[in-house]
């Protein structure tokens, strides 16, 4: 927008300061002036809210109440923002922990089973022969491969 201003002004033949172009240039953009589209197709385009095919709408817009007496309303925010986990990174987790398990060894596996509570500390360590502190160093070492 402040390269257009500069060329027009240039070929108009007038002496412009930087800090004119800053000042005229944020003077548009606050007001909503796209530098690079206005046609009617641009969702955010003033030119398409005069013609009615589209409308800005806050996040804190009212769009309803929650049904019990003494809850604040719904915003249009609150509607939109889901609960639930999103489904690619739940996904992209899972892709991720099978080819983590795929790849522990025996030992590994026993501690795993030991963190998911399902066999003691001290039982992992007996059926190995090793002492509980062998035991926890491989718990931090499994500890730090699921956090990579």
């Amino acid at each position: 927008m402040a390269a257009r201003m500069l060329a027009a002004c240039e070929a108009g033949g007038k002496a412009v300061t930087p800090g004119n172009l800053a000042y005229y240039t944020l003077l548009h953009l606050r007001e909503g002036r796209r530098f690079h589209y206005s046609g009617r197709s641009d969702a955010l385009g003033s030119r398409t809210q005069l013609c009615g095919r589209s409308r800005v709408a806050s996040l804190d817009e009212p769009v309803g109440h929650s049904g019990e007496p003494g809850d604040e309303p719904l915003t249009l925010g609150d509607v939109l923002a889901g609960e639930a986990e999103d489904p690619a990174a739940t996904a992209a987790r899972n892709l991720d922990w099978q080819a983590l398990v795929a790849s522990l060894d025996e030992r590994m596996l026993a501690v795993l089973r030991c963190l998911a509570g399902e066999v003691r500390l001290q039982e992992v360590a007996a059926r190995y022969g090793v002492c509980r502190t062998t035991v926890q160093t491989w718990r931090d070492r499994l500890t730090g491969l699921v956090r990579e």
